[in-house]
């Protein structure tokens, strides 16, 4: 038999902690996703890859929603402080609101700003609004919870009918 020790090359084969840890605090990396995505949102990895031919991380954002998987390179290291990130998410959270809420919305709508809606149903975040006081049967489809406000009830005021 022969020694063949000498003419085989080991070779290292890369580790997948040496990319990104679970808990570890990142954001995305703006060279590798498009302008949806917002690069200054904070996820966290919750999931790093596990098997042999497996690749992508999963990050779950702080402030809540929908998480986002992807290769190490997507993700960037976040810089800043994690303490006021966690803090900050913490104040941010979205609340789903109760059927029968007064609600406005954030950002753009075809009505005006300010207009307050009643929440009718809520499914997989998502809500359907009918504006207060009608709109002809209308109702808004899959409005995202994370864009939504909750209008404090003491503001609300009883409209005198006529009759």
């Amino acid at each position: 038999m022969t020694d063949l020790s000498a003419h085989v090359e080991v070779v290292e084969l890369p580790t997948f902690a040496k990319d990104h840890s679970i808990g570890d605090l990142v954001t995305l990396h703006p060279d590798y996703v498009g302008g949806k995505h917002d690069t200054n949102r904070v996820y966290e990895i919750t999931k790093r890859p596990s098997r042999a031919g497996e690749r992508n991380y999963t990050g779950t954002p702080l402030d809540g929603g929908q998480g986002l998987r992807g290769a190490a390179q997507l993700w960037k290291p976040y810089t800043g402080d994690a303490a006021a990130a966690r803090a900050a998410a913490a104040a941010n959270t979205v609340v789903e609101p109760d059927k029968g809420a007064v609600v406005t919305i954030d950002g753009p709508t075809s009505y005006p700003d300010g207009t307050r809606f009643v929440v009718f149903d809520v499914r997989e975040r998502k809500a359907r609004l009918i504006k207060l006081g009608g709109d002809g049967g209308r109702y808004l489809r899959n409005v995202a919870v994370t864009r939504l406000r909750i209008v404090d009830p003491s503001t609300l005021q009883p409209v005198q009918r006529s009759s």
